[in-house]
């Protein structure tokens, strides 16, 4: 309803123009001839300036996808010199998600996850760290001794430094740690010796 109005301008405007043709007074007294000249240049310009205005765009954003591109393959290294250097560490070293996955063990962490049956269980490894250090929040760094089991029925002493910080792509806990038995029963024997003496 609301362009019915346009309609009928523009059949009667196809009336004096295509079918009538002979009749151009008519067409010329219902539209009059204007000089086009300056719409078109305006039009022309305004287009010009909207082609410039994209094509400076379009140069923005291929240098930040440039830039960002750089910054993935920077990433991609640091992630890959920090896994080279962790794995050259000869301290276990354990890479704990939030949730509590293993997202990274280095092969002297694998070692000391290995069973007398020769499994390797890191997130059982890491299950009994967490379950004696606890959820660390964003900066805090916590170290702690404790016994663990050996597999064989032996106790294992454990010290473990563990810090929340970003490493690969997230929040992540990094379990440093040492095995301490041979510290514990030289411990031990001092204080037994003590006692007999």
């Amino acid at each position: 309803r609301e362009i019915e109005p346009l309609a009928g301008l523009l059949r009667t405007a196809l009336n004096v123009a295509v079918l009538q043709p002979a009749d151009a007074a008519a067409g010329e007294e219902m539209f009059p001839l204007v000089d086009a000249s300056l719409p078109f240049i305006l039009l022309v310009v305004s287009g010009v300036g909207l082609m410039a205005v994209l094509a400076r765009e379009l140069q923005l954003r291929s240098v930040l996808l440039r830039q960002i591109g750089m910054l993935r393959e920077t990433e991609q290294e640091l992630q890959s010199s920090t896994v080279d250097l962790l794995e050259a560490l000869p301290v276990p070293v354990l890479v704990s998600g939030s949730d509590g996955s293993v997202r990274y063990a280095n092969y002297a962490a694998k070692d000391l996850a290995a069973s007398p049956h020769g499994d390797i269980d890191t997130d059982a490894l890491v299950a009994t760290v967490r379950q004696h250090i606890g959820v660390l929040g964003a900066g805090q760094s916590v170290t702690r001794r404790f016994p663990v089991g050996n597999g064989n029925g032996s106790l294992r002493d454990l010290s473990v430094r563990a810090n929340c910080i970003w490493l690969f792509g997230g929040s992540a806990q990094v379990y440093v740690l040492s095995d301490t038995t041979l510290l514990r029963d030289t411990e031990l024997r001092a204080m037994n010796a003590g006692k007999l003496a």
